[in-house]
């Protein structure tokens, strides 16, 4: 087995690295790794710089590693901001470390990419033990793998990372008919109140909701980003992405798009952006121009949890963090990283801290479904 790694995605052609990449986790695609380089999204202006890592025997691609070497935790959503504090006080640089993850995705799904062909135990290991190595060649602090699959955690376990565990919010699809049906599963309080408030939007005439998806995307690039500028200036947030990375996503990836705007006497008010893979949705990026009230409600949660019933999809993953959501339907999904320290009294101490953290989220995610669902 041979293993490179690469300091950008267009050191290898589009067919070569897709034939690992999954149908449903569309942000491991070449297209979309590819747009945020050419877009400059990663790079010098964010701190994200490519180090994948690819495996190969007899001339095959067989695996691969999404990784990227940071200069620091911004657009991660597994936050690590107080062990590079500690870090930090105790004279030692935590950046740049070793980050696994797609860039300002946090998404489960698969980083660490192996044939079907090949023994995927066998190349996770290489590729995790090459990460170890480039760790200690680019003078990291530590590695990481983020948002991280089941059968990655029990393999990198073994290869001395830590596991930590983190939530998200999700709704899952029970085979619901429709809408209604679905809402009739919930406690009746809740139901009444996702009625009040959709009822509040549709009763709103001069608002009208579209429902965009495949080549059509194409012609609201320009003006979705405006909707995303728009969120990143009320948080004053930073603009990781940018209006190229748009432009590109919507023009080579369509079938993966889910827009929902809103207009308000013909003028766009509000939209979400929303990806598609497989059997999954996922919710991304919501911007408005003016607030409307539940507004937000309905373009981010309840459209999409219509959609994925009316299609048969099972997951709709809403992104990080907002426990509102509860109220919504969706329910604290346990979520997962990977961590590896040099063994110092530090990394010791983060480990400990990581064990008692888990064991507090747990209670919580297993009341999650009793909160809103009845019995």
């Amino acid at each position: 087995m041979k293993l490179d790694v690469l300091t950008s995605i267009l050191q290898i052609s589009a067919e070569c690295w897709n034939k690992l990449t999954p149908k449903n986790f569309p942000f491991a695609s070449y297209e979309f790794l590819r747009a945020l380089e050419e877009s400059q999204s990663i790079g010098q202006r964010t701190g994200w710089f490519p180090r994948y890592i690819t495996a190969m025997e007899n001339d095959e691609i067989i695996g691969a590693m999404i990784l990227f070497l940071k200069t620091n935790s911004y657009g991660e959503y597994i936050f690590d901001w107080a062990w590079a504090d500690a870090w930090q006080k105790s004279g030692a640089a935590y950046y740049p470390k070793l980050t696994s993850a797609i860039p300002f995705t946090p998404a489960t799904g698969p980083k660490i990419l192996v044939a079907k062909s090949a023994d995927y135990s066998q190349v996770t290991n290489a590729l995790l033990e090459h990460t170890l190595l480039l760790q200690k060649q680019e003078k990291c602090s530590s590695s990481h793998v983020l948002f991280s699959t089941p059968n990655v955690n029990e393999i990198a376990e073994k290869a001395i990372f830590t596991l930590r565990k983190t939530f998200q919010f999700h709704w899952q699809n029970a085979n619901y008919e429709d809408f209604d049906h679905y809402l009739s599963y919930l406690k009746q309080k809740k139901r009444q109140k996702v009625r009040r408030e959709r009822k509040e939007i549709s009763r709103a005439s001069h608002i009208q909701i579209k429902e965009i998806c495949g080549n059509e995307v194409q012609e609201h690039a320009a003006a979705f980003y405006e909707l995303y500028m728009s969120t990143i200036d009320k948080k004053y947030s930073y603009d990781y992405l940018t209006e190229d990375f748009f432009r590109l996503i919507f023009e080579k990836m369509p079938g993966n798009i889910l827009l929902y705007l809103a207009y308000r006497n013909d003028q766009l008010l509000a939209g979400t952006l929303n990806f598609i893979g497989g059997d999954k949705i996922y919710g991304r990026y919501w911007g408005a121009f003016d607030e409307v009230r539940h507004l937000h409600f309905e373009l981010c949660y309840y459209r999409p949890i219509e959609y994925a019933i009316k299609h048969k999809f099972k997951i709709f993953e809403a992104g990080a963090q907002g426990e509102h959501k509860i109220q919504r339907g969706l329910i604290p999904c346990p979520t997962y990283s990977l961590h590896h320290f040099p063994e110092t009294q530090l990394a010791g101490l983060i480990k400990q801290h990581i064990l008692r953290e888990n064991q507090r989220i747990e209670p919580f995610i297993k009341q999650g479904r009793s909160l809103i669902y009845k019995d």
